[in-house]
């Protein structure tokens, strides 16, 4: 995204005024697009402060959303600033990945944004 032109993530997080747009916009179609353009451009959101906006992405495997798997979804927590690591009990020890912890079960066969292999 260049860095003084944030129109394409303003479009992403200004609820549209129209309830048939909105009822489209909440679908968050464009977030795949969106994070792809991103990963292809020459700089890459880092962080970004908006009004209402959040941008964690996981890619998780392809699922049907039942009434379990979108309660299951609600219930993450996940921090996009932890890692992996080793963990250690009293007989075992293994490494942990960035979402063994994100309250999901979901969430934790998925895999977080490697950010390193972007540019």
């Amino acid at each position: 995204m260049g860095i003084y032109s944030p129109e394409k993530i303003i479009l992403l997080v200004e609820e549209p005024e129209d309830s048939r747009q909105c009822e489209e916009w909440v679908l968050q179609k464009d977030i795949p697009y969106f994070l792809d353009d991103e990963a292809n451009d020459e700089y890459l959101i880092l962080y970004a402060s908006l009004p209402h906006v959040f941008i964690h992405a996981v890619f998780i495997p392809a699922l049907e959303f039942d009434k379990e798997t979108v309660q299951d979804l609600l219930n993450w927590s996940c921090n996009p600033f932890s890692s992996w690591g080793i963990t250690v009990s009293s007989d075992d020890a293994w490494i942990g990945s960035p979402l063994d912890v994100s309250g999901s079960r979901t969430m934790e066969s998925g895999e977080k944004l490697p950010l390193a292999g972007l540019r």
